[in-house]
Order: structure tokens, then sequence, then C-alpha cells
């Protein structure tokens, strides 16, 4: 039986509830990842569109949401006019972006007047389970991990992630702090997939090969 890890996660969450899209709004998924957003909002009777930086994911994505529009693409320069959605969702994605306040307006740009908007971004200090990967890779070798430059930092907090939305001209803005236990065998942490929680080493470390991949295994256990 595989060994299992908790960790129990926090992440800031702004926006109005959008809960999974009504029927009839056109709503984009933007890092969707391998599509579970998606795929709720689109059960909802939404029409979606999921777009995700990374080709490989999307293929995958796009194996997993038959029917649905796929797209490569990455905040903050969205291929779609303004105020073309009624909805949009940016799940664990500002982390991962070197101008979020640029990201935050980019999104209000193109869902329309009205509209809805949700995000969650990974809160500071991390959790248990994400330190973990991180001192892995320190152990490893890895590198430095790049950092926001000056001026685009911002409190992983309910209220920092609140005041990238009031700045972004967002109207009617709620943020929280969720908390949630995650379990996982340990090889999910380093096989490829959507639940391989060391993918984010590829933002950290993109020569992170199967060598330094292998070293950096044990000092998980």
């Amino acid at each position: 039986m595989p060994r299992r890890l908790a960790a129990a996660p926090r992440a800031a969450s702004v926006g109005r509830p959008l809960h999974g899209g009504r029927c009839g709004d056109a709503a984009l998924d933007v890092g969707t990842g391998a599509g579970a957003a998606a795929r709720g909002i689109r059960a909802r009777g939404a029409a979606v569109v999921a777009l995700d930086a990374g080709p490989d994911m999307a293929a995958r994505a796009a194996d997993a949401l038959p029917g649905t529009p796929l797209l490569v693409g990455a905040l903050p320069e969205l291929p779609f006019r303004s105020g073309v959605f009624d909805a949009a969702v940016a799940n664990f994605v500002v982390n991962h972006v070197a101008r979020p306040r640029a990201a935050f307006r980019e999104m209000r740009r193109v869902v329309r007047r009205g509209g809805r908007f949700a995000a969650t971004v990974r809160a500071a200090p991390p959790a248990a389970g994400q330190a973990l990967v991180g001192r892995a890779l320190d152990e490893a070798g890895a590198g430095e991990r790049p950092r926001l430059a000056k001026g685009e930092e911002f409190a992983r907090t309910g209220e920092g992630v609140g005041k990238l939305a009031d700045a972004a001209g967002l109207s009617d803005v709620r943020c929280a702090t969720l908390r949630w236990t995650h379990r996982t065998a340990h090889a999910e942490w380093w096989e490829p997939g959507p639940r391989a929680s060391a993918q984010r080493a590829t933002y950290c470390a993109p020569d992170l090969g199967p060598y330094r991949r292998g070293r950096s295994t044990p000092s998980c256990d």
C-alpha cells in the first residue's frame, strides 16, 4: 500500500462566488491545468473556454474536456476581446506570473461589466507540504528560485490579494483564507501528471532533470 502524505495547504481567495458558472454563461478558466475547474463549470451549463501556459498540460486538458476550446496562453496577455466573458476563474495561477497586478487587470478586462471573477493564490508562509518540496529542491542544489521584481511583490493573504483586486478596479471584492487537507502518495509528488506537486519545480528550476529529481526525492522522506 502506498504511503500517504498529508498536509494542510492554505490559499487566499478573492472574488464573488462563481457557483460553478450559470447556464448560458460564457466562462474562462485561466491556467486550467488538468481541467478540473472547467469541467465543474461546464457541468453547470456554462460554455467554457480553457487556457494554459503549457502546451503539454493544455493537450492533457483537451483530452479530459472533449468539445471544450483549449488554448495555449498566459497572463498577463490573454488572446480575447474585452468584456467577452460573463465569468472567469484563475485557480492558483497568480503565484506563477511575473506581473500579478497586470494579471488582475487583464482578467478584469476580458470579463464584461457586472461579470464575476474568482482567483486563488497560495498563501505564505507555505503549509508543511508545500514547504517540503522547496526544502527538497534546496538540498538537491536545484538553484535559486526567482523572485518577483521590486514593486510586484504582494502579501499572500486575503488582505494582500484584496488589494490587488482593488487596484485592478474590481468592485464588490470579497476575500477569505481557505484551509483543507491534501493527501497524496509519496511517488505522486514526483511522477509527471496533473497531480504531481513537484511540477512546481519547473517554475523555479527549468533544468531539473531526472538526475536532480532522483537526488531530491529522498529529501522528502
